[in-house]
């Protein structure tokens, strides 16, 4: 299921990190962080 979405390789720590840091930047919840 993974391999068919291609979802295995963003389980990578930095990669899921960068992606992470994406959604709390764009988040509107980031003006109370």
């Amino acid at each position: 299921m993974y391999e068919k979405l291609g979802l295995e390789e963003w389980y990578d720590p930095s990669a899921y990190r960068i992606v992470y840091d994406r959604l709390k930047k764009y988040s509107p919840m980031n003006k109370s962080i």
